[in-house]
């Protein structure tokens, strides 16, 4: 038989090191509510009875109580949402020739332009002012596009390291639950509901990075 070399060779080997990509968080099966639910889940395999089953249900039910709570008190802020201000090109009349009042030909304000670049909440207001430069007098165009400025960068990380220390507090508590109603189980079934916990955080864990993009 012969041996592959070369170019081939380096393909295989290319092939076999190569890192595969992880499935999109859609494709994937949903995980269970918490480490409790993921040993339930393999009851048949431990062999746990009536009483077993009842006691780790009973402890994921009051477990779930607390993580709706911690939810509640945690939750990430929203970003604030820029001021209502006045649409472009709406601020008070100059007293300049090309803001006549009545009898002039031109009500005040009207000729600025309200295109792609006027009044949106974007999070950089960066297009507040883009189109009012022409045609518009002193007195209005600058102070109508500085109104609706929205705040940038900070609050965005404030919601990051919220969402993370929530995710902190939501797994201790998982923890907690789990080493409470521990005991329930027999010595030969603990080693095994251990593994079943752990795996559940490990793919929590996995979830929540592919979330936030890392």
């Amino acid at each position: 038989m012969r041996r592959c070399t070369g170019p081939l060779l380096l393909l295989l080997t290319a092939c076999a090191s190569a890192p595969v990509a992880p499935a999109p968080l859609a494709d994937l099966p949903p995980l269970p509510r918490s480490s409790i639910v993921a040993v339930l889940a393999h009851r048949g395999e431990l062999g746990l009875d009536d009483a077993q089953v009842a006691a780790l249900d009973r402890a994921d039910a009051e477990l779930q109580v607390q993580l709706s709570r911690l939810r509640a008190e945690g939750m990430p802020p929203a970003e604030p949402r820029p001021a209502a201000g006045p649409p472009p090109g709406m601020g008070p009349p100059s007293s300049g020739p090309g803001n006549a009042g009545p009898g002039g030909g031109r009500a005040p304000g009207m000729g600025m332009s309200s295109g792609p670049g006027g009044f949106q909440l974007s999070p950089s207001g960066g297009g507040m002012g883009g189109g009012m430069g022409g045609g518009a007098g002193h007195g209005g165009a600058g102070h109508g596009g500085a109104a609706g400025a929205a705040p940038t960068g900070p609050p965005r990380r404030d919601a990051a390291r919220a969402r993370e220390a929530l995710d902190a507090k939501l797994d201790d508590a998982d923890t907690r639950a789990f080493l409470k109603v521990e005991p329930v189980l027999m010595p030969a079934q603990r080693e095994r509901a251990r593994e079943l916990a752990s795996r559940y955080r490990e793919q929590l864990f996995e979830r929540r990075e592919q979330q936030r993009g890392r």
